[in-house]
């Protein structure tokens, strides 16, 4: 199958901010697909692909014309310091939104077999499907969903952007999900009893506001996939979106869960969905998006290669026996970057969490909440375990 077949070329104009010549934009380090082939690929340090689709989207349809508005805007913004280019691949092509799937997976396909980490950006989140299906190993995925709303519903009938999370199991069922910054009061009890049944971890809105988005970065930093509904969003910094948002996260936050994304070496997909541009008069929304993608760029530049492209025993470690629960954690430090991790001993294996150094020093005081107590808590965990913490 020849991957150009499956997208099409798009015809970009950069804005022009005042100072910026064009050699000073973003637009000078991005190079074609359709220009230049396969033989791009060694050039690209990162990639670009656009979803021109909407009609899986409730309410919501001029996100199909986002993608081509996101690139005017991010074209034309300053210009990153790095060896190698950005490769735009141009817009999904196809007759249906099945067509677009297929050929969504096969253009994700070549470019993790080149291992380019890449924006995905326009269409309806419902693409998150194809995504998943794309990126499919014998190892356990993990996908982080920044959304205001749990897109479940037991209506199958209703939107697939609205229900697309029904399917994400039946593709891999050691998957690991996180539905992050959700809003209590835009939840049903049926979609809260879901999440509890299936395990879904889950952080609300309050975990990250206020000063408090670095609570998100050593999630983000274990996934492959970053999947950003708009929604997530207030208004008031996001105005093209189908519902008003009087709350949620800052322009600045999703910039900075962007960056976060970006820096994560396990990452493979950021992908930006929902953006309704016809709405959006003033293009406000437009710039946040665009920025936000400039963010995730500049994240992949400053890529540590760190865990786990790098051995954890090369790092600062420190063991913490709790011996209310009789067993031993073992949190490890890159004192390079301040990059903290938590081994969790399970019966059956050692397992590696990304965390920040406030779960340690929580820990460390007796205080244990949140995701790390339903781990010690959990029957398969490795008790008595005095002589690992010597």
């Amino acid at each position: 199958m020849n991957i150009k077949d499956l997208l099409s070329p798009v015809k970009v104009t950069p804005i022009l901010l005042p100072g910026m010549q064009a050699a000073d934009q973003l637009g000078a380090s991005i190079i074609s697909f359709h220009k230049l082939g396969i033989k791009s690929f060694p050039k690209s340090r990162m990639a670009i692909v656009g979803i021109p689709d909407a009609i899986n989207s409730s309410y919501n349809q001029g996100c199909s014309e986002s993608s081509l508005w996101v690139r005017n805007y991010l074209y034309g913004l300053r210009n990153l310091e790095f060896k190698g280019s950005i490769l735009d691949m141009g817009d999904i092509k196809g007759k249906s939104s099945r067509d677009k799937y297929v050929a969504l997976i096969e253009v994700v396909k070549e470019l993790n077999s080149h291992n380019i980490p890449f924006l995905v950006v326009g269409g309806s989140q419902d693409y998150t499907i194809p995504l998943l299906k794309s990126l499919k190993t014998n190892q356990p995925l993990t996908i982080s969903i920044v959304d205001s709303f749990i897109n479940y519903s037991e209506d199958l009938t209703d939107y697939p952007s609205n229900n697309y999370l029904n399917q994400v199991f039946s593709i891999d069922s050691s998957l690991n999900i996180n539905l992050l910054a959700y809003q209590q009061y835009l939840v049903s009890q049926t979609q809260t009893k879901w999440l509890e049944k299936n395990n879904i971890e889950t952080e609300r809105l309050r975990n990250y506001i206020d000063g408090k988005i670095i609570n998100i970065e050593p999630i983000i930093r274990d996934s492959e996939i970053v999947s950003f509904d708009i929604s997530a969003i207030k208004t008031s910094d996001m105005p093209g979106q189908k519902f008003p948002m009087p709350n949620g996260l800052s322009g600045k936050d999703a910039c900075q869960i962007a960056w976060y994304s970006g820096m994560s070496d396990k990452l493979k997909c950021f992908a930006i969905f929902e953006l309704n541009s016809e709405t959006d008069s003033s293009k406000c929304s437009v710039m946040q998006v665009a920025q936000m993608a400039w963010h995730f760029f500049e994240g992949i530049i400053y890529r540590d290669g760190d865990y786990p492209l790098r051995s954890i025993d090369n790092y600062q470690t420190f063991h913490l026996p709790l011996d209310d629960y009789n067993i031993c954690l073992r949190f490890f430090l890159n004192t390079e970057n301040q990059r903290w991790w938590i081994e969790i001993p399970f019966q059956d294996k050692e397992v590696i969490f990304s965390c920040n150094k406030s779960d340690y020093e929580a820990i460390k005081s007796g205080e244990i909440g949140g995701r790390w107590l339903k781990y010690i808590l959990k029957p398969e965990m490795k008790r008595n375990c005095e002589n690992s913490c010597q």
